[in-house]
């Protein structure tokens, strides 16, 4: 676990480095992004594509880094918490950047207003540009921490605690995209080829910390996936999520009975499966702090 967290510590400071140095760029570009429609100049766009993409693994490597270099040092924990946290957010956010960056370069040339677009780049940008900061003070920081050799493994019920924070913060925003999905969507047809891939995005963060849940188990056999009490706690959060989540199924199949299109048609199982993650993770940490 250690050479792990060693490996992956190092390989999210290159990246943050090399990603830090792009996004300098990007604000540059940023300031004049109608430049790019000059055909000598398209390059410049080009480039900012790819930085978001290169942001794009990089999130992944970071999120992977702090899970396993989260220390029994209460100030080290809850940097790292806030991090995850942070980075799960603007991972999230990497593919509205996206998105508003393709409708600038659609909308432009059919001159149209693409004020809105820019200002969400921007606010995607700042977002990025903030984690990446932080990621990188956390990293180097750690970084000394491990040069004085002092103890900084992982425990149990610290990755137990960070797992369901995360997956609180992805089932809130789940279930958000798929409400603004069902409400605001101008063609219903849109919904399986959008909703699909969103959802999936945004499960990759838990999914990330979950791998490091399973790294640190592997790794130490000795205690294994979870103790005693936090299989209480998981053994009650089940029970409570199941009977939350029946009647929050009933209501939805009652409410779309005669709506052969509404949103029990495509929905269901994302939406599902974001209130199974929000409540699961809810009632964990809930059960984990009050016993």
């Amino acid at each position: 676990m250690n050479k792990l967290a060693k490996i992956s510590r190092w390989a999210a400071i290159v990246l943050g480095i090399i990603c830090a140095i792009w996004l300098v760029y990007n604000t540059v570009q940023y300031f004049d992004v109608y430049k790019w429609f000059e055909p000598e100049k398209e390059i410049f766009g080009t480039f900012v594509f790819i930085g978001l993409i290169i942001l794009f693994f990089s999130h992944i490597i970071i999120n992977l880094a702090v899970v396993t270099n989260l220390s029994k040092r209460s100030s080290n924990f809850i940097s790292g918490i806030v991090l995850l946290i942070f980075g799960a957010v603007s991972f999230i956010a990497l593919f509205f950047h996206w998105g508003a960056l393709s409708d600038i370069g659609k909308e432009y040339p059919m001159g149209l207003e693409i004020n809105n677009e820019l200002k969400a780049a921007w606010l995607a940008h700042i977002l990025h540009f903030s984690f990446i900061i932080y990621s990188l003070i956390f990293l180097f920081r750690n970084n000394k921490i491990q040069g004085k050799n002092q103890q900084s493994s992982l425990i149990g019920e610290q990755l137990f605690v960070s797992l369901n924070i995360i997956g609180i913060v992805c089932g809130i925003t789940g279930l958000l995209i798929v409400l603004v999905d069902f409400f605001f969507r101008a063609n219903p047809e849109s919904w399986k080829w959008a909703i699909i891939p969103y959802s999936l995005l945004v499960l990759i963060p838990y999914l990330l910390v979950l791998s490091g849940w399973s790294f640190t188990a592997i790794s130490d056999k000795k205690s294994g996936w979870y103790d005693e009490k936090q299989k209480y706690d998981i053994y009650k959060s089940s029970t409570f999520t199941l009977l939350v989540s029946i009647p929050a199924m009933l209501l939805l199949f009652l409410f779309n009975f005669n709506k052969i299109d509404g949103m029990s048609s495509i929905l269901w199982l994302p939406f599902y499966l974001f209130v199974i993650l929000f409540i699961f993770s809810v009632s964990s940490l809930y059960n984990f702090k009050s016993n």
